[in-house]
């Protein structure tokens, strides 16, 4: 009883575990025991009608073989050269010709007045001091009748079965056709398709139950007696009572159990015999059947000490990690998860405290990434299209058009137009350093007419850097404040330069005037910009546009991007940016 409380003590995790666990593996134990038996029965039951069909089908195999050799040997005793060529010219006949067209055949040979004048073999003439061959010729009487010895080993076909048939022909004279027929030959003949699906071996038997050939390893070939022989098999069963076309028969032997069928409705009475091994057809399944149970035991033993170990120390932590994760889903980040431990159940719950502190700050810092966006945005498009530079590029057109430049007017009106469209078409879009390239050409055509004779324009473009990605209007704001704040105040006329170049896996854009520079106080303000947070804290006079492309260069490639500013009155303004190369 104080066993059966301590028990009923016991987590209830636990103790589902420990009853599901107990209910699986005898439902294993109990499902391989009930498979054995299914697939041993299916087994054994498909092999058996395989094997009788496959019986069924050697045997007429063998029949049209023996019917083939019949109506070979027919039609060749037919033939009239048989009694009107020479023994050479009818020997030539059959190694060119007769000799393929039946490929159980070994050798073929003329025999005229007791003397074979023609073979297949460069040994024929050896056959008349043969015994059987010699005792079965004389047997052969009846023309366009099929005579056939016992198996016998002949000096020109070795182990092998002739068939003789009587030429008619010339008066006085007595000649015959013998054929050699090969065992090896047959049998390979004789097989079915895809004979490896049986799990068995075919035998041929003579009249009297004695192997006449085989290839398995209950038959062997003798050489001393030129026969073949049993070889460990019980042969007393083949002298129960058959059925005609099988016969399945346990014999308990040597603990093997076979399964025998066989007919013998054919020519020459052969006996087929397919020989199955039950004992071996089943091997794998028992074997399979005793490493399941041997695994189920020795799990069965682990999983029940391992259970409990498992059910105490992972048990608890999961239900605290449900609670949190409970927590999370229902908005609160700031679910913690005790941590009084140091195994990998600690480590999981400081990674997973971390975890959540981490999404609290990057939800944080988006929603603040999306207000700057939204400010970025708006200043962008402030500074793509001023009201100013609009008034005074109409007012430089009508100007133009009073003075009747008409071909000045009509390159500010499709300068302007090119960049409206490049403003206005997909506004937050990335471009190509080449449509950058070719919006600011369009910018610096309407400046020069505007300040006709007051700067020239100059690039040098690393023609790889024209497919590298970068934000639109980068270069316009900054060309902007090179025009206005350095090339036009000065006297006489500069230049403003654009160049890119290739460094590794980054990229460098340099915009470059031989203006007036830029006054210390005023690059004090545009060196502070860059190390400002965010664009709302520019105004007009530091630069907006400058900041503008700072802060959307920062915010797109973060520390990978770099801006450097230098400026003095002899010198002008140089303005650097790398960033990563991006296709």
């Amino acid at each position: 009883m104080h066993r059966l409380h301590y028990y009923m003590n016991w987590k209830l995790s636990t103790k589902t575990f420990l009853l599901a666990f107990l209910l699986t593996e005898v439902i294993i134990l109990l499902l391989g025991y009930s498979y054995y038996n299914y697939s041993s029965k299916i087994l054994v039951s498909a092999q058996t009608k395989y094997a009788i069909d496959m019986n069924a089908k050697t045997n007429n195999n063998l029949e049209i073989q023996l019917r083939s050799i019949r109506n070979f040997a027919a039609s060749i005793v037919g033939d009239s050269r048989l009694l009107e060529d020479s023994p050479t010219e009818i020997n030539r006949w059959f190694h060119d010709n007769l000799l393929y067209l039946l490929p159980t055949v070994n050798n073929i040979h003329y025999i005229q007045d007791g003397i074979v004048t023609a073979s297949t073999s460069n040994i024929g003439w050896m056959l008349m001091n043969n015994e059987t061959f010699k005792w079965n010729r004389v047997r052969v009487l009846d023309a366009n009748k099929l005579y056939w010895t016992e198996p016998y080993w002949s000096e020109a076909s070795q182990y092998t079965v002739t068939f003789f048939m009587l030429i008619p022909g010339k008066e006085n004279s007595r000649m015959m056709l013998a054929l050699d027929i090969g065992f090896e030959k047959l049998y390979e003949a004789l097989l079915p398709d895809a004979p490896d699906l049986l799990h068995g071996e075919l035998i041929l038997l003579d009249t009297a139950n004695h192997p006449i050939y085989g290839k398995g390893s209950h038959t062997r070939y003798n050489v001393y007696t030129n026969q073949v022989e049993w070889m460990n098999f019980p042969e007393a069963i083949l002298d129960t009572p058959w059925n005609e076309y099988s016969l399945s028969q346990l014999v308990a032997e040597n603990k093997t159990d076979y399964f025998l069928t066989r007919s013998s409705n054919n020519v020459m009475n052969w006996q087929v015999m397919w020989m199955m091994d039950k004992t071996e057809l089943l091997r794998p399944l028992a074997a399979t059947v005793r490493f399941t149970v041997a695994l189920a035991v020795a799990s069965l033993i682990l999983a029940l000490v391992i259970a409990w170990i498992m059910s105490k120390m992972i048990s608890q932590p999961i239900r605290q990690f449900a609670l949190s994760l409970d927590e999370i889903s229902s908005g609160n980040l700031n679910a913690k998860i005790p941590v009084n431990r140091r195994d990998e159940i600690g480590n999981l719950a400081r990674h997973f405290n971390r975890m959540t502190k981490q999404i609290g700050l990057l939800i944080e810092d988006l929603k603040t990434t999306e207000a700057k966006k939204k400010v970025f945005e708006i200043r962008m498009l402030q500074a793509q299209i001023k009201p100013h530079f609009l008034f005074n590029t109409l007012n430089a057109i009508s100007m133009k058009s009073r003075e009747g430049d008409l071909l000045k007017v009509d390159l500010l009106i499709s300068s302007l137009t090119r960049q409206l469209d490049y403003s206005l078409t997909h506004a937050m879009e990335d471009v190509s350093l080449k449509d950058e390239l070719n919006a600011l050409d369009h910018y610096v055509q309407l400046m020069q007419v505007r300040y006709e004779g007051r700067f020239a324009y100059e690039t040098d473009i690393d023609p790889a850097t024209l497919s590298y990605k970068l934000p639109k209007f980068t270069l316009q704001p900054i060309a902007e404040n090179c025009i206005f704040h350095g090339l036009t105040p000065m006297q006489g006329s500069g230049t403003l330069f654009i160049g890119s170049t290739r460094d590794g896996d980054y990229w460098e854009l340099l915009i470059e005037d031989n203006g007036i520079g830029i006054p210390e106080d005023v690059i004090g303000k545009l060196r502070a910009i860059l190390k400002r947070d965010s664009v709302e804290e520019a105004d007009e006079e530091e630069g907006i546009g400058f900041a503008n492309v700072h802060y959307r260069l920062r915010m797109l490639y973060g520390p990978a991007y770099s801006l450097n500013l230098d400026s003095s009155p002899d010198f002008g303004t140089r303005i650097l940016i790398r960033m990563p190369a991006q296709q």
